[in-house]
């Protein structure tokens, strides 16, 4: 503990900070073997190159500003933690950094030189409570014989300070001459960062040396050391520096000859673009990423982006995770591990994907699905709904007109009410002909027969509507799901309050007793049947149009109600085909979107093949006040013109209003 207390002595004193207590160090660092330079020169050519800059600095950031989170793991599951002594310790490492300082620090470092260092320091219970960084050329790993490293030596200037392995974390991109040391780009890229740093003092001194190429002054006899300086000060007075350029020269005894090249012959733009192209090639950086606009539109930017995340910055976090979860972690728990949320803009629209695909089909509860895009859980989330998968079975249909699909939907029980005449017939063939015929032994299970395809006419029906209303389509497929499983099981099901099989059993029982009682053969009794209401076309097409109004009518509210609309309105076709009560639904006007019309009714439609709609809005902000001219109560025709009829709640009548102007 001496020997650390000394290295972290020292390493405060190397970074001229002075933290309390007891400390161990982490670092980043370029390593000490054999460098085509040495770290310092790595370190130094960071600001001394702006291209070098620009995109160390920018990958610095990015890797910075990534999102870290702790979780609990074990018994086969993954749990975030919100607090927790190790989250605080990786926000603050160490008193005089921040989390994303800490982290551009150690970033810079690896991709300068190829190395990175952490100290970890311990406080006085021997719990790890701050972390440093180490400058990469002050850190030397030394091996073993047998054991493959016996640990890390720390210098600074004289001081030579030893320090355990376990006090060290080290992340390196791997060197293939030293196994014991990191490789970054800029060794690579040495000679490119030179020739850019010199082209950049070139053109510093053309434009100080008069902003024109130098040249030679050739005199005819040579000159003692006096003259010589009396003559070259007269020359920088008259013509050295911008100020100076273009002057007329004069010269006594000598003649100028110009070198003949300018900065053109040099291509000089060619050469400083090729460097800047070296470099950001080296680090994978795009163009885009930078600021630089040539040949850039929006498609390969947003591409860029993609690039940059994927590519460049990921694997980078990747490193830190592992060091992380394998060097730091172990110190604090053995079930607990770091991640990072996804810097891939193509991921998170992957996963979003996958968690609405995964739930639709039936595969994972919603909250399973939340969790996957980071989302919290929601009440009555953990269940799996297997008509999601269903639905998408039908899905191309949404995209239909609601005409198009009512006319499938008469198409499909037409066929349907056909098939159940035969199979009915099928079954009296082999009863009678004894006295009575027991129709109850007949199979009446529309629901098992049915129901799926049912459910899927109604879902395409109900999406489609709710799609035109404004919903998304995730929660036009859920609402749509969620009534056609209820409809179906109201019609379907044998003892469902609308069941349609309750109007054919009575209908095929009434037949069958006539038939009897009439002493009427089986073909007389099929021929009656096929031709009989509840098996026909027509009666396929009223419940075909029943249910599409019906689906409609159920859409539109539960859009208004998604949409925060507070009323609704019943709208009639406005002919003389529209029954009493329906005439007296509409005459109600606006009313609040959760009070029952008249009649009792929520939503369209009143009755069978009806014809009406319903219409939602967001409540006014005046209302014109009209009162019912026999009890006084205030009637909702804020919105209305002329002559119109209106509904009373308190007198329970439709009152004539004339003469309205508002």
């Amino acid at each position: 503990m001496a020997l650390l207390r000394m290295a972290v002595s020292a390493l405060r004193r190397a970074n001229q900070v002075r933290p309390a207590g007891r400390n161990v160090i982490i670092g980043t660092g370029a390593g000490a073997g054999q460098f085509v330079g040495s770290p310092i020169t790595y370190l130094a050519a960071y600001g001394n190159v702006g291209w070098l800059y620009a995109v160390v600095s920018r990958i610095a950031e990015a890797v910075a500003t990534a999102t870290w989170r702790l979780y609990q793991t074990g018994k086969g599951e993954r749990r975030e933690i919100d607090r927790h002594v190790l989250l605080d310790l990786w926000r603050q490492p160490n008193p005089f950094f921040s989390g994303q300082e800490f982290v551009e620090t150690f970033q810079q470092h690896l991709d300068l030189v190829g190395e990175a260092w952490w100290i970890l320091v311990a406080n006085a219970t021997g719990r790890i409570a701050e972390i440093w960084t180490a400058r990469p050329d002050r850190m030397t790993p030394i091996p073993h014989p047998t054991e493959w490293l016996s640990g890390y030596v720390y210098r600074s200037g004289s001081e030579v300070i030893p320090l355990q392995i376990d006090d060290v974390i080290f992340l390196r991109r791997p060197n293939p001459i030293d196994p014991y040391r990191g490789m970054g780009p800029v060794q690579t890229i040495l000679a490119d960062l030179d020739s850019e740093k010199y082209a950049a003092l070139w053109n510093r001194n053309f434009f100080l040396n008069s902003a024109e190429p130098g040249g030679i002054i050739e005199l005819d006899e040579a000159l003692d050391d006096a003259e010589f300086e009396r003559w070259v000060l007269r020359w920088r007075e008259q013509h050295l520096g911008v100020a100076n350029a273009h002057r007329v020269a004069i010269l006594e005894r000598g003649k100028w000859v110009d070198r003949k090249f300018t900065m053109r012959d040099m291509q000089f733009e060619q050469m400083r673009k090729i460097n800047r192209d070296i470099i950001l090639g080296a680090y994978g950086m795009p163009m885009a990423l930078l600021g630089i606009s040539e040949t850039v539109n929006r498609a390969n930017a947003e591409a860029a982006e993609v690039m940059f995340s994927r590519w460049v910055v990921r694997p980078r976090l990747e490193r830190i995770r592992q060091a992380l979860n394998e060097r730091l972690v172990p110190h604090f728990s053995d079930n607990l591990e770091f991640d990072f949320d996804s810097v891939v803009p193509e991921d998170q629209e992957h996963h979003l994907k996958v968690s609405l695909g995964s739930y639709e089909l039936g595969i994972s509860t919603r909250n399973e699905a939340r969790q996957l895009i980071g989302l919290g859980a929601v009440e009555e989330g953990n269940t799996i709904n297997p008509y999601l998968g269903l639905a998408l079975k039908g899905k191309d249909e949404y995209r239909s007109k609601p005409e198009e699909l009512e006319e499938k939907m008469a198409e499909s029980w037409e066929r349907r009410l056909g098939e159940e005449a035969e199979a009915v017939i099928a079954y009296l063939r082999r009863v009678l002909p004894p006295a009575k015929a027991v129709m109850d032994d007949y199979d009446w299970d529309w629901w098992a027969h049915w129901g799926e395809a049912v459910i899927l006419e109604l879902i395409a029906v109900f999406s489609t509507i709710s799609s035109r209303e404004g919903l998304p389509t995730s929660t036009a497929l859920e609402l749509a799901v969620r009534y056609a499983q209820e409809r179906a099981a109201r019609l379907l099901h044998i003892d469902g309050d609308l069941a349609l099989v309750t109007e054919t059993r009575q209908r095929v029982a009434r037949l069958v007793s006539e038939a009897i009682a009439n002493s009427d053969s089986v073909d007389t009794l099929a021929r009656r049947l096929r031709t009989d209401f509840v098996f026909s076309k027509q009666r396929a097409r009223m419940i075909a149009r029943t249910e599409t109004a019906t689906a409609w009518g159920q859409a539109s509210l539960d859009a208004g109600r998604f949409q925060g609309r507070e009323e609704k309105r019943w709208v009639t076709q406005g002919d003389s085909l529209v029954s009493p009560e329906c005439q007296r639904n509409g005459a109600a006007s606006w009313i609040p979107i959760e009070e029952a019309f008249p009649t009792g009714k929520e939503t369209t439609p009143q009755h069978p093949n009806c014809r009406c709609g319903l219409r939602t809005r967001h409540r006014p902000k005046t209302s014109a006040g009209v009162r019912c001219p026999k009890c006084g109560h205030r009637l909702p025709v804020g919105e209305l013109r002329g002559s119109v009829s209106v509904y009373c709640r308190r007198c329970k009548e439709v009152v004539v209003l004339e003469g309205l102007d508002n």
